[in-house]
Parts: C-alpha cells; sequence; structure tokens
C-alpha cells in the first residue's frame, strides 16, 4: 500500500526508497562500496500514519496504527527498441492496529488489521513509459480467514524526468477491477465488486542540496474515482462518480551513516489532506468531509 493507498509498491504503493548511492572514496587499499548491480532488488519498509484511509475510505481513524510492507523486484529483460524492460514482483503490505476506530467501516478489535499480497508484471516501453498488471489479494484477519477481496489493477506511468529535469512530475492513471469480494469485507462502498479509477501525480524536487543528507520534497496527488459502484450514494446506494481528492508533502532523506553495503535507506514523513465527497458513505470523521493526517516512514532499498 502506497501512502496515496495499497494500490502494491511495484506501482509506486510508497514509499520505496531511492538507490542514494554513497561517495565512492577508492584507493589501492579500500574498495568502493557495494553495489546491487543484479537483477533482483528488495525493498522493506514500515510507516506511521495518524489515520488510515484507502482511496478515500476509512479504514481506522484512531490508536497507534503501523504499517510495515516487503517487496521483491525481478528485471526478467532489458533491451533496445519499442519494448525497453519486462520486470516482475512480489511483495506483501499490512497494517496493525491497538484498536479499532468505533467509526471504521470494516473491521472489530484485533490488532493485525489487514493482509494485503501481491505479484505483478510490469513492461517499459517507449523509453519513459511503464504498463504495470498485478494481480492483489486483500485480507482482513480481523473479520475472519476467508474474509477477503481480490482486485485486477492496470497502471499506465509516465516518467518525465527526461522532459522536466530536476522537477518531475510522475503522472499516472489506475484501474482496478474487483473480481472476487466476500460479502461485507469489499473495498468498495457498495459491498459488491466495484471498478475504481485513480489519476494522480508526484511532483518532486530537491530542495535542499546536501552531500550526505540531501532533502527530497514530494507532492503526491490523487483523485479517485468510482467507475461501477465503487463509491455509492449514502440515501439511494447509486453511484457516485468522485470519491476524494487528496494532496500531500513527503520530505526526505538518505540515511547515509548506515554503510551502503546494507543498502540504501530512507526517511520520510510528512502531512497529507483528503477532501471527501460527503454525499458518499466513505466514513467521515466525525462528520467532515476534510481530514488531516500525517505519515513518518523509514525504508530500505537493495
Amino acid at each position: 500500500m502506497m501512502w496515496q493507498g495499497r494500490t502494491v509498491k511495484a506501482l509506486g504503493i510508497a514509499a520505496v526508497a531511492g538507490m542514494l548511492s554513497a561517495p565512492a572514496m577508492v584507493n589501492a587499499q579500500e574498495e568502493a562500496p557495494a553495489v546491487n548491480a543484479g537483477k533482483v532488488s528488495v525493498t522493506l519498509g514500515v510507516d506511521w500514519v495518524t489515520q488510515y484511509f484507502f482511496r478515500g475510505i476509512n479504514q481506522n481513524n484512531n490508536g497507534i496504527i503501523i504499517q510495515p510492507y516487503a517487496d521483491l523486484g525481478f528485471l526478467l529483460w532489458e533491451g533496445d527498441g519499442p519494448i525497453n524492460s519486462v520486470s516482475a514482483n512480489i511483495g506483501l503490505w499490512g497494517s496493525f492496529v491497538d484498536n479499532h476506530s468505533p467509526s471504521a467501516l470494516f473491521g472489530t478489535p484485533n490488532t493485525f488489521q489487514e493482509l494485503d499480497l501481491y505479484a505483478g508484471v510490469s513492461v517499459g516501453f517507449l523509453d519513459d513509459f511503464k504498463l504495470s498488471v498485478v494481480y492483489q489479494n486483500y485480507k482482513y484477519p480481523d473479520l475472519g480467514g476467508r474474509t477477503q477481496t481480490q482486485e485486477l489493477i492496470l497502471k499506465l506511468a509516465y516518467d518525465d524526468s527526461e522532459l522536466m529535469g530536476p522537477f518531475t512530475m510522475n503522472p499516472y492513471v489506475l484501474y482496478a477491477v474487483e473480481i472476487d469480494d466476500t460479502v461485507g469485507a469489499g473495498n468498495a462502498i457498495a459491498g459488491d465488486e466495484g471498478q475504481y479509477a485513480e489519476l494522480g501525480i508526484a511532483p518532486s524536487m530537491t530542495i535542499f542540496e546536501s552531500e550526505d543528507y540531501p532533502i527530497t520534497l514530494t507532492l503526491p496527488m490523487a483523485a479517485g474515482f468510482s467507475i461501477d459502484g465503487y463509491y455509492v450514494d449514502n440515501t439511494f446506494g447509486d453511484n457516485e462518480l468522485w470519491g476524494f481528492v487528496s494532496v500531500g508533502a513527503m520530505f526526505s532523506t538518505p540515511l547515509s551513516f548506515i554503510p551502503a553495503d546494507y543498502g540504501s535507506w530512507t526517511l520520510t514523513a510528512g502531512p497529507q489532506v483528503l477532501f471527501l465527497n460527503g454525499d458518499a458513505n466513505n466514513g467521515m470523521v466525525n462528520g467532515s468531509d476534510v481530514v488531516f493526517l500525517a505519515k513518518m516512514g523509514i525504508s530500505m532499498a537493495y
């Protein structure tokens, strides 16, 4: 699950550390830091959030919420031509909370609130585009082992770093369809299999230059839409097209004091504001359609 939601760390998910390498001071008596030049990558991390919303839907807004994750990536092929690369990844994401909020839509008191398992394939093409297809299984241990939702997710992302230089926008479009939904446990408010779409950007730039501890500011923004039955009207149960808009400000810096042999470590923290559709049954907090929350996390990539 990403800062925008649980939509797969491979999809951008969140929270994945950049490969920040330490300066190589090499002489005859000293070896350069180890670098992962292979075709397998590992990302580990843990986030703390003040409230847990998924695609604008209130999951929990009370207690201590800890969300660890792990991702294993494989570069299957890369080359020249219209298709640049083929990669795959598998991973998991969890959410633990010391108590559930009475206003949360899903869940009964239990520390282990959610476990997401996913597997996906990504194809890079035309140098700067990437198309990802992901299967994701959302499990809710606090509701019983058989309670789950399954999704197929498509995401098209554009890497505009060549075009924009130091100030990238990182636009993407995402479509998700629920292919199986245990009654009462769906991600969709309607409780049936829903279809969801999301548009987003994540402008990013370095705001503090430093050899060891530069600070990067990322402004993730997303808007979520119900294509069919994902958000519904409070009164009549009709489809509500718009679900939420989110805007965040994430500050990140490498933890350069950790030797490069142990991977690239990153500290990330910042606030986020959600604007919710008050006509949709999305579990607003205290009747408010504007929600403020904060996040802090640490991640390792190798």
